[in-house]
């Protein structure tokens, strides 16, 4: 999908080889990945009012 509804960016902190931090370092390349989420059914309730009503006239 072109445009996802979310954007989660998995970006690390430190080095794995040497420990240092990354805070300013180039970024290489990005791998993408997508999860669709099904959201789960919702059951909507409607109520129906049938209403009566009395007219002046008795």
């Amino acid at each position: 999908m072109a445009e996802p509804d979310v954007i989660v960016r998995h970006v690390p902190d430190t080095c794995g080889g040497c420990g240092d931090g990354l805070t300013n370092a180039a970024e290489v390349t990005v791998t993408r990945r997508q999860v669709f989420d099904i959201p789960q059914p919702r059951v909507v309730v409607t109520e129906h009012q049938i209403v009566t009503v009395a007219c002046p006239c008795g």
